[in-house]
C-alpha cells in the first residue's frame, strides 16, 4: 500500500509527478520514447539481475555438489584404504605363527604367565613393527579375550581413555557377531573436538581352528586424520562432513558439534543409496561407503550458496547500474539527436503557417525516413507555391494588367495614323532622322498593342533592336550595342517583352552617364541553348552595382514576392516564375567600376551581367502552356 501522506497535503508527490509529466513528457513525442526506453531498460536490468542471480545460484550449487562429491569420494577412499590396511595387518599377524600363538594363548589363559617381561616387550615391538610398516597413521591395537574378558594392548601412544572405551565396548557387545569389520567411535560428551579415536573392530581367530572366534581386535586411529584426508579441498568445503553407521550412530562430525538425532533426516538418509536431497533448507549429499555399512554425508545449507552469490551480486549490480547509466545517456543523446533532426520539419511547418512557402533555410539531412519527410515537405511547399502563383496570384496579375490596359486604351488606328502623318510631314521637310525615329516608335507601338502573350525569339529580338536604335539616336556615339543570337535560338519562343525591361535597366542605371565619344559605353545581347533551356545574356560595361544594393536585389529576386514593385527587373522575374516555375528567375552578377587615380593608374572596369533562363518551347507549345496556366 502507498502511504496516505503521499496523497494528502497541499502538494503531494503525485501532484509534482503530474506537473513534471505535463511539462516535460506530455507534449514531446521523443521524451515519451525516451521514457519508454528508460522503463524497458530498467525492467530489463531487473529481469536480467534476477535471471543471472538464479543462474549463478544454480552454477554455484552445481559447483558445490561437484566439490562435495570429490570430498566424499576422498573420505570413502581413505576409509577403504584403512580397512584394507587393517586386513593386511591381520593377515601378516596370522602368518607369523609363533607370535600369534603366544598372543592367542595369553588371551585364552592370562593367568598362566608364560611370557617374561623381555618376551612381552619383544612381542609388543613385533606387533608395532607389523602395523607400523603397513600404516603409519595407526595408533595401536587392542585385543579382547571373550572367555576371560581380559585385554592385550600393543602400541606406543595408548591412553587410558581408549583402553577403557574398548574394554567397555567389548563387554557391552559380547553377544554381537564380529564376523565383519565395524567402524566404532570412542567419542564421549567430554570431547569438544575431534581428538578422539576411531576403532576398526574384527574377530580374533583361534590359530588351531580359524572358524573359532576367541575375542575382538580393535585397531584405532585419530579421527582428525579423516579431516586431513581432504585437507586440499578444505577451502572449497561447504557445510559439514558426517560419517553415520547403519544403526544411526554419528561416528564423525567435521564441525565437532555432533547434533542430536532429531536434527537429522534419518529416514531419508537410510533410504538413499547415494545422491542428494533437500531437507528444511539444507542440502544433503550422501555416499554409501563401498567398504562397510556406513554413510558419508555432506550437509550444507542453501544459504551458504546464496552467500557466495551475494558477493557476485554486488558486482552484477554495479555492472547493471553502469549499463543502465550508459543506456540512459545513449537514449538521451539519441532522442535529442532525432528531436534535433525533426526541428527543421517543425520550423518549416511554422513558417508555412505564416504564409511563406519558399525561401526556407535548407538544413542538411540524411537519406533516411526523416530526411525523406523533410525533403518531400520542402518539395510539397514549393509545388504548392507554384500552384498558388499559377492559380491565384497570376489571376490577380492578369486582372491588374487588364485594368491598366482599359485605363490606357486608345483607338490604335487613330494613333497609327497620327504617327504616320507626323512622320510624312517630317520626311517632306527633309527631317529624315526624326522621320526614322517616328517610324521606329510606330513599329514599337504596334508591337506593344498586339495581344499575343507568346512571341517568337526573333520577334522579341527585333523589338529589342528597335528599342536600342531609339536610344542610339539619343546617345549617338556615346553608346554602342551588339546583338549576337544563334539561329537555333530563333526557332523557339518566349513570353512577350521579357528582355526590354532588363535592357532599359542597363541603359538607365548602367551606362547612361559613363559613355563618351572617345570611350562609348557598350551593351550586348547574346543567347545560347543549354539542355532543355535557353539562356539570354544582357551585358553592359557601365558603372556596376554596389555590393549592398546587389545583395538586396538578389534577396528580393530569390524571395519572388509577386506583390512587390511590378516594374523593371522584378516584373520580368515574376513573369518568369509564373510562366516557367519558381526555379526560373533572373541572375545578376556585377562589378563596381573604380575610376583611376590622379596619375591615371589603379582604375578598374565595371559592368553588369543579367542572365535570363527560359524553357526551350516552340511558339504554339508555349501559347498552349500559358492557356493551361490561365485556365488553372
Amino acid at each position: 500500500m502507498i502511504p496516505e501522506k503521499y496523497f494528502t497535503g497541499k502538494k503531494s508527490v503525485f501532484f509534482y509527478a503530474g506537473a513534471l509529466y505535463r511539462k516535460v513528457i506530455k507534449n514531446s513525442f521523443f521524451n515519451k520514447i525516451f521514457l519508454v526506453y528508460l522503463a524497458i531498460t530498467f525492467v530489463s536490468c531487473i529481469i536480467l539481475f534476477f535471471t543471472l542471480t538464479q543462474s549463478l545460484i544454480s552454477v554455484k550449487y552445481d559447483q558445490a555438489l561437484v566439490m562435495s562429491d570429490q570430498i566424499l569420494a576422498t573420505v570413502d577412499t581413505y576409509l577403504e584404504k584403512k580397512i584394507a590396511n587393517v586386513k593386511s595387518i591381520q593377515q601378516k599377524l596370522y602368518r607369523d605363527g609363533g607370535n600369534w600363538r603366544m598372543i592367542t594363548e595369553e588371551l585364552k589363559n592370562p593367568a598362566a604367565e608364560r611370557l617374561s617381561a623381555y618376551q612381552r616387550q619383544e612381542l609388543n615391538n613385533a606387533v608395532i613393527q607389523t602395523y607400523y610398516s603397513i600404516d603409519k597413521d595407526l595408533n595401536g591395537i587392542f585385543l579382547f579375550g571373550s572367555q576371560e574378558e581380559n585385554m592385550l594392548q600393543f602400541g606406543s601412544s595408548q591412553s587410558n581413555a581408549e583402553y577403557s572405551f574398548f574394554l567397555d565396548y567389548c563387554r557391552n557387545h559380547a553377544s554381537d557377531d564380529f564376523s565383519s569389520l565395524q567402524l566404532v567411535s570412542s567419542r564421549n560428551p567430554a570431547h569438544t573436538s575431534n581428538t578422539f579415536s576411531l576403532f576398526l573392530t574384527d574377530a580374533v581367530r583361534n590359530p588351531d581352528n580359524f572358524a573359532d572366534c576367541i575375542g575382538v581386535s580393535g585397531i584405532y586411529f585419530n579421527a582428525m586424520n579423516i579431516q586431513q584426508s581432504y585437507y586440499q579441498y578444505n577451502r572449497h568445503l561447504k557445510g559439514t562432513i558426517y560419517i553415520i553407521d547403519s544403526s544411526r550412530n554419528l561416528l564423525y562430525d567435521s564441525s565437532s558439534s555432533y547434533l542430536t538425532q532429531e536434527h537429522f533426516p534419518w529416514e531419508k538418509l537410510m533410504e538413499t543409496a547415494g545422491g542428494n536431497f533437500l531437507y528444511r533448507g539444507i542440502n544433503y549429499n550422501v555416499v554409501r561407503s563401498s567398504s562397510g555399512p556406513w554413510y558419508i554425508v555432506n550437509a550444507f545449507p542453501m544459504s551458504m550458496v546464496r552467500e557466495d552469490v551475494k558477493v557476485l551480486q554486488k558486482n552484477i549490480l554495479s555492472i547493471l547500474f553502469l549499463i543502465f547509466i550508459l543506456t540512459f545517456l545513449l537514449n538521451y543523446i539519441s532522442t535529442k539527436f532525432f528531436a534535433k533532426r525533426i526541428r527543421p520539419i517543425t520550423d518549416t511547418m511554422e513558417q508555412v503557417k505564416t504564409g511563406h512557402l519558399t525561401s526556407f533555410q535548407i538544413q542538411p539531412n540524411s537519406d533516411d525516413e526523416i530526411g525523406y519527410i523533410y525533403s518531400e515537405l520542402i518539395k510539397m511547399c514549393s509545388s504548392l507555391d507554384d500552384h498558388i502563383q499559377k492559380e491565384y496570384v497570376y489571376q490577380l496579375k492578369q486582372k491588374e494588367m487588364e485594368l491598366y490596359a482599359l485605363q490606357a486604351q486608345v483607338d490604335p488606328h487613330f494613333l497609327y495614323n497620327t504617327l504616320e502623318s507626323i512622320r510624312m510631314s517630317l520626311y517632306m521637310k527633309g527631317e529624315t532622322e526624326a522621320s526614322k525615329m517616328i517610324r521606329i516608335l510606330s513599329d514599337m507601338f504596334r508591337n506593344i498593342m498586339k495581344k499575343d502573350v507568346a512571341v517568337s525569339n526573333r520577334e522579341e529580338i527585333n523589338y529589342v533592336r528597335s528599342y536600342l536604335e531609339l536610344y542610339q539616336f539619343r546617345y549617338g556615339s556615346r553608346m554602342k550595342y551588339e546583338i549576337s543570337i544563334p539561329d537555333e535560338v530563333y526557332r523557339y519562343a518566349t513570353i512577350k517583352h521579357i528582355l526590354q525591361p532588363v535592357i532599359e535597366n542597363a541603359l538607365i542605371h548602367g551606362i547612361q552617364d559613363t559613355g563618351t565619344d572617345e570611350h562609348p559605353s557598350a551593351i550586348s545581347i547574346s543567347a545560347e541553348k543549354k539542355g532543355e533551356d535557353i539562356l539570354f545574356f544582357v551585358r553592359d560595361d557601365g558603372c556596376g552595382i554596389p555590393e549592398d544594393k546587389l545583395e538586396e536585389i538578389r534577396r528580393k529576386l530569390a524571395q519572388g514576392d509577386l506583390f512587390q514593385d511590378s516594374i523593371g527587373i522584378y516584373n520580368v522575374n515574376n513573369r518568369l516564375r509564373i510562366v516557367y516555375g519558381s526555379s526560373y528567375r533572373l541572375q545578376i552578377q556585377s562589378r563596381l567600376r573604380r575610376p583611376p587615380s590622379s596619375d591615371g593608374t589603379g582604375g578598374e572596369d565595371g559592368g553588369t551581367l543579367v542572365t535570363l533562363r527560359i524553357r526551350a518551347m516552340k511558339k504554339k507549345e508555349l501559347e498552349e502552356y500559358v492557356q493551361t496556366i490561365n485556365r488553372g
